[in-house]
């Protein structure tokens, strides 16, 4: 399970450096090798920033989807759980505060 979470967090650092600096120099290299048109440049720049931000996004959810589950197999807290927790201490405090009182 760690090796994959690594894989994840790899991938999406990898597609965070794919920005448009990243993606300007492929298109380049592209049109040095006659494999595509300069007219065709911003185009093409501008649909792989956009590939790269949808899959970008598609692996946070992953990446979201994936640590919830973790937590919840490992059944560790939510912010919601301690929060419910440190009412009921405070609760609970009060109480034992009157109870000394007497």
């Amino acid at each position: 399970m760690q090796n994959t979470i690594k894989q994840i967090f790899l991938a999406g650092a990898g597609l965070v450096s794919t920005g448009k600096d990243k993606a300007e120099k492929i298109a380049n290299e592209l049109i040095k090798r006659g494999e595509l048109a300069l007219k065709d440049k911003d185009k093409y720049v501008n649909d792989l920033v956009s590939k790269a931000e949808k899959a970008k996004k598609s692996l946070d959810k992953g990446i979201e989807a994936t640590v919830k589950a973790v937590l919840k197999k490992l059944e560790v807290p939510s912010k919601k759980d301690f929060n419910s927790l440190k009412r009921q201490i405070a609760k609970l405090e009060k109480e034992l505060s009157k109870t000394k009182k007497k």
